[in-house]
């Protein structure tokens, strides 16, 4: 049962895909929208929820900021429903009813991570809260499925990445330690390549090196 087990694969290439996707919608929907913020973003301190709010806290109405991060949360909630959908149509692929549902409370938690911060907190900490939960546990669930495949020193090395940033940015939230915001930013980098190389370094995932060699030279 444990060598059919590593034949089975995590999932297939649109999946894969869609993850890798993400893990670029993000950064790029948060650099944007600290480009276009009506204020001064602190890198180390202001949360990227403030991005989303409806005005700064110098009282600036931050419209197309607000747009921006909307966008790109919308695209990462149809992407991961997308990816729940796909789950529930492959059945062969490792935990797919597990990862179907997760999937699909992630982008659920993306939606509802659209509401403003400022004028509706605590349905936005909800949300949000959803993503890394949800971003957190498929993380760790596809670099379990993956060890026999990959290198002894690659799955440590992201599984001490993922806790590392993960446990520190919650104690940091929930202690409402001075420098939360800077953990924050270590939690989302260290999630975000930890889900980049999960995706794309078995035979299965989608190659994005391929991908880009295959892009038609003159």
């Amino acid at each position: 049962m444990e060598n059919e087990n590593k034949r089975i694969a995590s999932y297939d290439p649109g999946i894969s895909k869609l993850f890798f996707l993400m893990c670029l919608i993000v950064p790029v929907t948060l650099i944007l929208a600290v480009v276009f913020y009506r204020d001064a973003f602190h890198f180390f301190r202001n949360a990227f929820s403030e991005l989303g709010e409806t005005v700064t806290p110098q009282g600036q109405a931050n419209l197309l900021s607000r747009l921006i991060f909307s966008a790109g949360w919308m695209a990462c909630g149809f992407a991961m429903i997308n990816i729940s959908s796909r789950y529930g149509k492959n059945v062969a692929l490792r935990n797919a009813h597990l990862k179907r549902w997760l999937a699909l409370a992630g982008g659920i938690g993306f939606f509802i991570g659209i509401a403003p911060n400022d004028s509706s907190h605590a349905l936005h900490s909800v949300g949000m809260g959803m993503v890394v939960a949800v971003i957190y546990f498929l993380a760790m669930i596809f670099l379990l499925e993956l060890r026999p495949a990959v290198p002894i020193f690659v799955f440590y090395v992201n599984m001490i990445i993922l806790q590392s940033v993960v446990s520190t940015y919650a104690a940091a939230f929930f202690v409402n330690w001075t420098y939360t915001q800077v953990t924050q930013k270590f939690c989302v980098v260290g999630l975000l390549l930890v889900m980049e190389k999960v995706v794309t370094i078995a035979p299965e995932g989608f190659e994005w090196r391929a991908a880009i060699q295959s892009i038609p030279r003159r």
